[in-house]
């Protein structure tokens, strides 16, 4: 919300962390089919069909959000 608030230009990422967080989204999309078949399995009824998509997907943000920090945290370490 305070991104939309301000008036600076949103800071870009740097191509060598895009690649990088792109290459392993592989991750974020299996955590979050994983997690939504898991869910299948050990729930009966109605409660996967409304557990699954609210986990799954706030697996999907938090792996996400991991790769960007490793991806980040390894172009800081070649910088310097």
């Amino acid at each position: 919300m305070a991104l939309f608030l301000s008036n600076a230009p949103p800071k870009a990422e740097k191509t060598r962390v895009l690649l990088l967080s792109t290459a392993t989204d592989f991750l974020a999309v299996g955590a979050g089919v994983g997690s939504a078949i898991l869910l299948s399995l050990l729930l009966h009824g109605v409660a996967p069909w409304l557990l699954a998509p609210f986990v799954a997907g706030v697996l999907y943000v938090l792996v996400q959000a991991l790769e960007i920090s490793v991806a980040r945290s390894q172009d800081s370490d070649d910088d310097d």
